[in-house]
This record gives C-alpha cells, structure tokens and sequence, in this order.
C-alpha cells in the first residue's frame, strides 16, 4: 500500500437477510463517522472526482475496484466553468454526493496533477463524507455481483476490548476476516465470507477451537447505527434545482427560432449532471433547467422546442408527478423528447412500461464501442469505422412484459437547416428480465 494519511480503524458491514456480516476492517482517510448507504461498484480506471459528484450515486456507498485511487488529486473547487460561468469547472455537481467511498489503496498527499490543489482525503473531509481504504474492492465487487445489490455500513471505531480469541463481534456476526486479526492489518478471507454468509455460520461461537480456555485478545469495537436503504425515499427531490435557470450559448454559436428567439430546451433535473448542460449550450441551444415536478407541458411547443430529462437517483416508480407531466408531452407530441438514464426510465414509465430494479448496477467506463457510420450520397461505397469508449450507469431496466410500442419522433416545425430527431429502440437483454435502450438526439445544421 502506498505512504498514505490515513485515520483510524472502520469496518464494512454488510446486510444479509436480518443479519449483519462484518466483511472487513480498514483505515479512514475522510471524514471520521459512520455512515449506512446501498453498496454499489464502479469499475472505471479514473473519473474519481466526476463519480462522486454524480448525483446518480446519491446515498450510495460506492465502491471503486481500480486499486490506485486518489493519485492525481483533486481539482480546485473555486474553477468556474467557461460556458456555464457560475457552476465548478472540473465537476458533475457543486457538491460530492455520495454517501461513502471504498477503495483498495488510497496515495494520500503524493498526488500529481497540474490541476490538482488538494488530495482526495482533504476533499472528502472537508464535504463530511466518510472513506476507507484497505480493502480488498475485487473480492466486494465479487460478492456484490453474487449477492446482489446490499446494504452496507461503514463504521467508524470508537474503542477496544478484550475477548475470548472465538467469540462473536459486538454486531452477532463472525468476522470473515477472523477475531483475532488485529485491526491494523486489514484484510479480508473469501471463505469466511462465504461461510459467514450461510445460515449455518452462527453455530460456530463459543463452542469453536479454543473453547472456554480459548486465548484472550484485544479487538476494534465499532459505533453502532440503523441500516438506511437510499431507494425508499425520494432522492430526485434532494439534488433537483429549485427554480427554473436559463443557461445560454455564445451568440456566435446560438441556433434562432423562426420568431427569432433562441432554439431553447427544457431540461428537467432528475439529478442532472453540469457535463449534459455544457454538450447542449456548447451546440448552440439554450437550456433551461427546471426542477423534477415542474409543470413544463403547458410551455410545450411555446416557450421550447425539445425535451431534455436528466439521469438521477433513486426509483422511477416513486417519481409520479414527473410521470404524469412527461406523459402529458408524449400526448401532444409538440417536442421531441430524449431521456438519460433516470430520464429514460421515466419516459419509458410514462408511456406505459414497468421498470424493474437490476440485481446489481453497471457503473463504469473505458467501454470500447464500435460505431459504423453507413454509406452516405455522395460516396456510395464508403464506410466509416470508429472505435471510441462510453461510460455506462444503469441501474434499472424497463420489464419485459410490459414494453410498448415503440415510436420514433421527428419535428419539422423547427428552423430552417436545424433538425432536432429522437429515437428510442429498445434491446432484449439475453441474460436478464430487462430491455434495455439507445436513444439519439441531435441538433443538425444543413
């Protein structure tokens, strides 16, 4: 492990059924509590300082199996953005909004970036937010993948006692990675776990090797807090924008309405992220952000010209307000409509399908994608091959027996030489009960 600043000791726990696994211990390097949160992974190579400000992961604990994390530091805070002038220039949100953070090595103050003004640890502290590192993130990720998505709890040490060298931790659980491993050398054993995991795991106790005469030793004891399951509130409502805000492009560069007025999209914040905003203000269109429940369908067709719905946290089902006003838009068919993410789920709610919560989510990037662009007019034969990378965050898919109809959606009433398209197709997944989509929605100049 890198020479890291690192605090003192915490411990992961885990929720199987009504019991609490202690899957590992590890030494904070943010903010010293405890914090309880849904365990999800990301398995993307860097991003970090984008990741944890993504409200997508809004009451998560979020696991990061690359396992160098925090070398390159953290950007400065006071940046502002070029085109969006007054939000952070380096980030998806003014705020880090994850519940936690988990990673396998943490490099403390031996940071290098020439954007870099702080370390990952001074960030997280100074936003509260708790982190642990010395923990084996592949062999969580693993057990995640098996289990499911699960909630978790990063507990913060508040002391020592001595016990029997085969007695249970204070939470009724085995610890996977043996009683009698000293706090200071974290680590994790995949077999305890999985036995730690089976209903049979708790007739172990006092009565193991050692018995009554067993050795005695000091161990770790932790705080004690409430599991919290982030999808059972509405989170959408914490991260969304109060009041509607006009973001605008350069005149160089602004797209005109017939009537003269700037070519404007609605985006409704479900949990936007500022990136979303400077692809659409740097193509020329101006954007007004509105908040999750704002009643945009009376401006249809009026005051915009396309519809824009974030990606966010949370469930959709919880979401029926804004179901009800997207759905109310597909009715009049004024705009065109494209959704991220979050956005998709609901726009996919709205017009009649079921969404379903995935076992576990694909959070990552580095995807290699391969994009073949068909023979155009003017050279009949040409084929244009492109491989590029994506960043993946899906968490729920729409049901299988409740999809609809399909429906491509143009508008022809938008300036001359300006083309605004939406296409949704959606794919049966072959491994899992979900569909899945891709959706397009360009702005064109002819």
């Amino acid at each position: 492990m890198s020479s890291q600043e690192t605090g003192p000791t915490m411990a992961l726990e885990v929720k199987n059924g009504n019991e609490a696994i202690r899957f590992c211990e590890g030494q904070s390097f943010g903010a010293e509590r405890s914090v309880a949160g849904e365990l999800v992974f990301q398995t993307g190579m860097v991003g970090y300082p984008e990741s944890i400000t993504d409200p997508s992961y809004r009451g998560q604990i979020l696991v990061i199996t690359f396992p160098l994390v925090g070398n390159y530091g953290v950007p400065s805070r006071e940046d502002r953005d070029a085109v969006l002038k007054d939000l952070p220039a380096h980030f998806e949100a003014s705020e880090i909004h994850i519940a936690g953070l988990i990673v396998a090595s943490y490099c403390g103050e031996e940071f290098s970036h020439h954007l870099a003004s702080s370390s990952l640890g001074q960030w997280l502290k100074q936003q509260n937010v708790p982190a642990v590192c010395g923990v084996d993130t592949r062999a969580l990720t693993k057990k995640i993948r098996e289990k499911g998505s699960m909630l978790g709890r990063l507990l913060l040490q508040s002391g020592t006692k001595r016990i029997m060298s085969n007695a249970v931790t204070q939470s009724g659980a085995m610890t996977p990675n043996g009683s009698s491993t000293p706090a200071a050398t974290p680590g994790v054993n995949l077999g305890a776990v999985n036995t730690a995991l089976t209903p049979a795991a708790r007739l172990a106790g006092a009565s193991g090797v050692g018995g009554y005469f067993g050795k005695m030793i000091e161990v770790p004891t932790y705080e004690e807090i409430d599991w919290f399951d982030p999808n059972t509130k509405n989170l959408v409502a914490d991260v969304s924008i109060s009041e509607p805000k006009v973001y605008s492009p350069s005149p160089s560069i602004a797209l005109k309405h017939p009537s003269g007025r700037p070519v404007r999209v609605v985006c409704v914040d479900v949990g936007l992220k500022y990136n979303q905003l400077r692809c659409l203000v740097n193509r020329g269109v101006e954007v007004e952000v509105v908040p999750w429940n704002y009643d945009f369908p009376k401006l249809a067709g009026k005051e915009y010209d396309g519809l824009f719905i974030s990606n966010g946290p949370g469930d959709p089902a919880i979401m029926t307000e804004t179901v009800a006003h997207i759905k109310t838009t597909l009715e009049e068919a004024r705009v065109p409509i494209f959704g991220i993410c979050l956005g998709h789920q609901l726009l996919a709610r709205a017009a009649g399908a079921g969404t379903v919560k995935m076992k576990f989510g694909n959070r990552g990037h580095n995807i290699p994608c391969t994009s073949l662009l068909s023979a155009s007019a003017t050279s009949p034969r040409r084929t244009t091959v492109s491989l590029s990378t994506e960043r993946h965050f899906h968490k729920t898919g729409m049901s299988s027996s409740s999809t609809p109809t399909t429906k491509a959606t143009k508008v022809s009433d938008t300036p001359r030489g300006h083309t605004l398209v939406f296409n949704s197709i959606p794919r049966a997944t072959p491994d899992h009960e979900t569909l899945s989509s891709s959706s397009t929605f360009s702005f064109k100049r002819s």
